[in-house]
């Protein structure tokens, strides 16, 4: 091969005549485009992984702030018992105490809503599950546990089948309501996908949400691999 034979001898001679501009252009090259990945809010690691980038066949990527905008919002409040407006109170303070993503949007409906947040005690951070609080002399759950002994409504189903979160509201012994929540998809996320697809690189998907909605978001997007 003519040319990696010309391009080795070109390089060496650079190296033997020129060692120290060639010496500060490739780390001063490096610090450039890691720089620049970070105005773009993409982290690289070191040099090395910068350098490694060009060899990737598969990008996995998370679903919320990812792919999607990062803001959910309540989209549908759905009771399943009497619409007690303590109920309201109570979810409003005990969602003031988390950190999840969607506890924010949880407390920004309900102030909305005019809630107004009561006391609430023994709060619990269950991981990947949801909490568990005391209010009055009642314990309750909220977060993605599934405790319906059967369908509570049809519109919990179509709502996954759109992409939407759900999240469950009871007591020990039956459910009192069923959030639903909905993080819109980025404008600028189908032809950042399309741009992967013809670099021939594959893309998968991770999410803490549902499989139901997980399976909606990827087969919006034509996303093959997934784990929910």
């Amino acid at each position: 091969d003519y040319f990696s034979y010309a391009l080795l001898s070109a390089v060496s001679v650079l190296v033997i005549a020129c060692p120290c501009a060639l010496g500060l252009a490739t780390p001063t090259a490096l610090m450039v485009g890691i720089g620049k990945g970070a105005e773009n809010q993409i982290l690289i690691k070191d040099a090395t992984a910068l350098e490694q980038l060009c060899r990737i066949d598969t990008v996995v990527m998370d679903k919320t702030g990812t792919l999607t905008e990062g803001r959910p919002s309540v989209v549908d409040w759905i009771a399943a018992g009497p619409d007690l407006p303590e109920y309201r109170n109570m979810i409003c303070a005990a969602e003031m105490k988390s950190e999840h993503p969607l506890a924010s949007a949880i407390v920004n409906y309900l102030s909305a809503h005019e809630a107004q947040p009561c006391e609430v005690t023994s709060f619990v951070s269950l991981t990947g599950r949801g909490i568990r609080f005391t209010a009055g002399n009642a314990d309750y759950w909220l977060g993605s546990r599934n405790l319906m002994a059967e369908e509570t409504d049809v519109r919990i189903e179509t709502a996954q089948q759109t992409g939407a979160s759900i999240v469950y509201f009871g007591t020990a012994d039956r459910l009192l309501a069923v959030i639903v929540i909905n993080d819109t998809l980025k404008a600028t996320t189908p032809p950042a996908l399309d741009q992967l697809r013809r670099l021939h690189i594959d893309i998968a998907m991770l999410t803490g949400d549902s499989r139901k909605t997980a399976a909606a978001l990827a087969e919006r997007l034509g996303i093959r691999h997934y784990r929910a």
